[in-house]
């Protein structure tokens, strides 16, 4: 929640990883690499925070299942934007 400055739990809640994306592009061919080999792991991109901050991320995620049957992923985004400096 915090890297997203988010102020409660309420403010993320019912949000999707990929309303974060700053490039529909970049987020598009993660999303391809995850469909095609079941994961992806330490892929960067840059990320807009609710208070629209700039800040790029390493996202690490595996396509899983919801109850319905449909397709969804399941990851991590590590705050990588000291290091990209």
């Amino acid at each position: 929640m915090r890297m997203i400055e988010g102020s409660s739990s309420e403010e993320v809640t019912g949000r999707m990883a990929r309303d974060f994306f700053v490039d529909s592009a970049r987020r598009a061919a993660i999303a391809r690499k995850i469909n095609k080999y079941g994961f992806v792991r330490n892929e960067e991109a840059e990320l807009a925070t609710l208070k629209g901050k700039r800040i790029w991320a390493a996202i690490s995620a595996v396509k899983g299942f919801s109850a319905d049957g449909g397709a969804c992923f399941d990851g991590i985004f590590e705050d990588i934007t000291e290091r990209k400096r």
